[in-house]
């Protein structure tokens, strides 16, 4: 296979032929040196991953491949996929397990993520709601292909670009290209993004192992970031890799309950509510945590509020939990009583805000 190489300020364009169709790919410069010389959760620094006496381009790719737990070659068939196959589920509830590092701070900090999907009809075409909790990101079909039409976040005007960001088709082959060109605000410059389907690849992850999901990579000029994504037929995104210039992550798909048919990985329990003060509604409460065995639990809680505050949170009982912000040096001890119903924070560390909660938990997941 004849492949012709073309470097530009921002990107390397790959041309080739597979399977009787000519094919381009691009790959973020900025994204191939943190691939070459970052890490990403506890991946290794990338060098000669594989033995094959290959650096540079060649390991950088094989690398971004070993850090998603992928198996398997580049698919080099012409089969066409529906997109709509591969994202998310109507009636759906997702639970993934964040690992981000900032170099700001030096520590990784893990998370756990929820977000629930469902599907509506309008207009005679489907569209897609994802809510990740504190916003809705809407993306509808029109004719083959898919786009994101509207955000909403809570405190926030809702952004509506104009025109819709396609990302996915109904009929979609490995490397095909996704551009588009969209403004938020009529007094905004336009910006410029674009999504590839790169390859079909085998992902593990917590929740389990999934045969060839589609590993789509969307890039947005003057960013300088990368990020690649995994959707897994009939279940949804079951991976995604983000890399930009001082900060990475990884998020794995931890749990899943699919329109009460599938239920996947072991059992997380969900929380979300308010918390208050002197019968004031403060802010909002999310919480995720899962029995990891020997009497241990361990998750996440973020609570919105007068300030925005994450913490990792461990138990062993599964109600009173010890709150740790490593990045802000701070640490609670029960913080956290889910029997109780109450909840201490605190933006230094060293004054404490007592507060109470009203929350609504459920399981996500297999017992």
């Amino acid at each position: 296979m004849l492949v012709f190489v073309s470097i530009h300020s921002d990107f390397i364009l790959l041309d080739f032929t597979m399977g009787g169709e000519k094919v381009r790919k691009s790959i973020s410069i900025v994204g191939l040196a943190l691939l070459c010389s970052g890490t990403i959760g506890n991946t290794a620094v990338i060098g000669d991953v594989n033995g094959d006496d290959l650096v540079g381009l060649p390991e950088a790719i094989n690398a971004l491949k070993i850090s998603a737990g992928m198996t398997g070659t580049v698919s080099e068939d012409v089969k066409v996929y529906n997109f709509l196959d591969y994202y998310y589920q109507d009636n759906a509830k997702y639970v993934y397990k964040e690992t981000w590092f900032d170099d700001e701070y030096g520590t990784p900090i893990i998370s756990f993520i929820t977000r629930t999907s469902d599907i509506e009809t309008v207009e005679g075409q489907p569209r897609y709601s994802i809510d990740w909790g504190n916003g809705i990101d809407y993306a509808t079909v029109s004719g083959d292909t898919v786009s994101f039409t509207l955000f909403t976040e809570t405190g926030w005007e809702d952004s509506i670009p104009q025109p819709p960001i396609p990302f996915g088709k109904t009929e979609m082959k490995v490397g095909d290209i996704i551009p588009s060109v969209y403004q938020w605000e009529s007094d905004l410059k336009p910006q410029f993004r674009k999504y590839v389907f790169e390859a079909v690849e085998n992902v593990t992850t917590p929740a389990g192992s999934f045969d060839n999901c589609l590993m789509i990579t969307r890039e947005i000029a003057g960013s300088q970031n990368l990020r690649v994504e995994y959707f897994a037929k009939s279940i949804g995104l079951v991976k995604r890799i983000y890399i930009s210039y001082n900060y990475r992550s990884s998020r794995e798909l931890v749990a899943a309950d699919i329109d009460s048919t599938i239920q996947l990985g072991n059992e997380v329990t969900t929380c979300e509510g308010t918390f208050s003060k002197d019968g004031q509604t403060v802010g909002v409460l999310n919480i995720a945590y899962q029995d990891e065995g020997n009497g241990i639990y361990k998750g996440s809680l973020s609570a919105d509020g007068d300030w925005y505050s994450n913490y990792e949170i461990t138990s062993t009982d599964g109600t009173t939990f010890t709150c740790v912000n490593n990045n802000e040096g701070i640490q609670i001890q029960d913080c956290l009583s889910t029997s109780q119903g109450t909840f201490i924070d605190s933006w230094d560390g060293f004054e404490m805000y007592n507060y109470t909660i009203d929350l609504t938990c459920s399981q996500v997941g297999s017992n």
